[in-house]
């Protein structure tokens, strides 16, 4: 699978899942439905392990029935990843640092626009070593 990578600039804030159709979204049950979180009620999703991550300090983005986010370091080149969490399971989608002059450990979660392109920022790396904007696209499975 390939990704479609090129630099462009966006403004980020972490907080809690946004959703490309709505401004909040409910949280998603272990076997991918979404549905609303019992009144009170925690428990946890999915524990990173450092090979698919690890300080996943930003916020959430729900589209088309998943939650796809950033950690800051861990991954295979222990700069961060880009992740997708479906139906139960965390899937590492990217690795930064994987590439010359990529960004490394991303800070916040990813925006998305319409066509399905993730958009957001790392605190270093890139061409001048300060971080840079970064676009990525999610190959799409052919049937």
């Amino acid at each position: 699978m390939r990704w479609t990578a090129f630099i462009f600039c966006a403004v980020v804030a972490a907080g809690c899942a946004r959703n490309a159709e709505s401004p909040l979204v409910p949280v998603a049950s272990s076997d991918g439905a979404t549905v609303a979180p019992p009144v009170g009620v925690y428990r946890v999703l999915f524990s990173f392990n450092y090979a698919d991550g690890n300080f996943p300090t930003a916020g959430l983005i729900y589209y088309k029935g998943a939650l796809y986010g950033t950690t800051a370091s861990g991954g295979a080149d222990s700069s961060g990843v880009f992740f997708k969490f479906a139906a139960g399971k965390e899937k590492t989608l990217y690795d930064f640092g994987s590439h010359s002059g990529d960004g490394l450990q991303p800070q916040f979660g990813p925006l998305i626009e319409s066509g399905g392109v993730f958009y957001g920022t790392t605190y270093a790396g890139g061409a001048h070593s300060q971080g840079p904007c970064f676009g990525l696209r999610p190959p799409v499975r052919r049937r």
